[in-house]
């Protein structure tokens, strides 16, 4: 009954399509020869076409000037932007897929596929500060655009820079330019120029240069090239500046594919580095997820665990990573996070006490989850010793928005009705310290059962120690994540103090 984060083999292109045929850099080749030819030609009709334009031109009367304070108002209005302001639900939606995991069932905003699955990737293999973002003015019209990415060194090059995301503001909001796949990747060639790999298969690769418009809202292409299969099922290599992978739009270059990746690797090679900001610094001094970081960890006296009490301590935080709540503060609850928790809780181990009801969600009559506060409630106070109220109600459906919508309506809560995921997280103890006061601190492990294992309905070994469940056969590879968390205790019973 417990949920697994969805994991995707991350297949990047640089690692793979980069990396075929990567011999010595050509100089002056036929290809080269023949394209330049091609160049050639194109710019001589350019050419005449500009001293057509040209010559109409003078014949306009000139355009009137923009005012002075009209283009200073611009400028003001640029200055007022605050970006990062705009760009906070992209982060937003960002977290909720660190903290929460993804769900396939909801449509994503702001997040690719290429940025999900590095996520994933990055949890299961214990880098997730290695995913950056920074602020960057690419387009040239003062407002500074949004990429998130990260830096591997697939080529032995040096290192290279892949951006997964790219954002500008458009209508005060954060607008997506380009939204990276499993199969496709960016990266900047020089400071104006994108250049892109993409595949759909060994016979349908692309790659090419391109820019953002003015307004950073498009990208536009300088150089494209595809490949493709023909009737006779040759591949054929084409080439154009449109950015449109359709054979018929296209040249076809009489090159071979050894000529075609020895020009993915020229350009690979030649793409710029640069520095990302780790999205999880974002925690150091205001979690966009909700939580309260940065307090001091305390220390305390280390206590020998038995096996009944092993167990007992696994179950009772596992009640917290089998639906998603990974932080938590008693003097700073976060009334949306204890609320989706407490829902997911309920509906894996209470199931039958959620109906199910048509209700109106936004503009929309949909069939919802119908749960009752007292529910909410109960759950929050059996584990935190937390009352869950009307008021903390109200707040949780302010937060709410398309991707965890919401609604409260005397006394119950409506949730879109969804089901398909597996729940498979659990959590192992590994060391416990006595802080006084009847506290303890738990440091805990949090691992994913093997969804063979979850779908062969095999129960989890709650009584597992760390090292055994790190072996388990039925237990995945890597943990999913590390922390600690903070119990107050009253005779058999624990409550959640702090989490993180």
């Amino acid at each position: 009954m417990k949920r697994r984060y969805l994991y995707f083999i991350m297949i990047t292109i640089m690692s793979g399509l980069l990396m075929a045929g990567c011999g010595s850099k050509s100089k002056e080749s036929d290809l080269s020869a023949m394209l330049d030819k091609t160049e050639e030609k194109a710019e001589e009709e350019t050419e005449d076409k500009k001293e057509d334009k040209e010559e109409k031109e003078t014949k306009k009367k000139p355009k009137k000037e923009k005012k002075k304070s009209d283009a200073d108002e611009e400028e003001k209005a640029e200055e007022s932007i605050d970006h990062e302001a705009v760009y906070q639900p992209v982060f937003d939606e960002i977290f909720e897929i660190i903290d929460y995991g993804y769900n396939m069932d909801r449509e994503y905003t702001y997040a690719s596929n290429g940025l999900v699955d590095k996520i994933e990737t990055a949890r299961n293999e214990g880098n997730m500060d290695e995913i950056g973002y920074r602020y960057e003015d690419v387009s040239g019209d003062g407002i500074p655009e949004l990429l998130i990415g990260y830096n591997a060194d697939y080529l032995q090059n040096g290192g290279e820079s892949y951006i997964l995301n790219l954002f500008t503001i458009k209508d005060d909001k954060p607008y997506t330019t380009y939204a990276g796949h499993w199969r496709s990747g960016y990266q900047r060639y020089n400071d104006s120029q994108f250049f892109f790999t993409g595949s759909g298969g060994m016979s349908f690769v692309q790659m090419g240069l391109n820019h953002l418009s003015k307004d950073g809202t498009e990208i536009e292409w300088d150089d494209f090239y595809f490949t493709d299969e023909k009737e006779d099922r040759e591949i054929g290599i084409y080439y154009n500046k449109t950015g449109t992978a359709e054979a018929k739009e296209a040249e076809e270059l009489a090159i071979s594919m050894d000529d075609y990746y020895e020009i993915m690797d020229d350009l690979a090679y030649n793409c710029k580095t640069f520095g990302w900001t780790s999205l999880l610094s974002l925690r150091d001094t205001e979690d966009v997820s909700g939580g309260k970081s940065g307090r001091e960890e305390p220390f305390g006296k280390e206590i020998k665990i038995d096996a009944a009490t092993q167990k007992k301590m696994n179950i009772f935080m596992s009640n917290f990573s089998e639906a998603y709540l990974t932080e938590y503060d008693k003097d700073n609850p976060d009334d949306y996070s204890l609320f989706w928790w407490a829902y997911l809780w309920t509906k894996l181990n209470k199931r039958d006490i959620i109906t199910y009801e048509e209700h109106t969600l936004g503009d929309s009559n949909q069939t919802c989850e119908k749960i009752n506060l007292k529910d909410i409630s109960s759950v929050t106070e059996k584990y935190l010793d937390l009352k869950f109220t009307d008021d903390m109600a109200g707040r949780v459906i302010a937060e709410s928005d398309d991707w965890r919508s919401c609604d409260y309506d005397r006394g119950f809560f409506y949730v879109p009705a969804a089901d398909g995921e597996a729940y498979t997280s659990f959590t192992i103890v590994s060391k416990a310290e006595d802080l006084g006061g009847n506290k303890l601190k738990l440091n805990y492990t949090v691992y994913a059962q093997e969804l063979d294992a979850y779908f062969d309905g095999k129960e989890i070994n709650y009584g597992m120690t760390d090292e055994e469940a790190a072996k388990d056969k039925d237990t995945e590879d890597e943990p999913l994540r590390k922390g600690y968390a903070i119990v107050s205790v009253s005779g058999s019973s624990y409550k959640l103090e702090y989490l993180e």
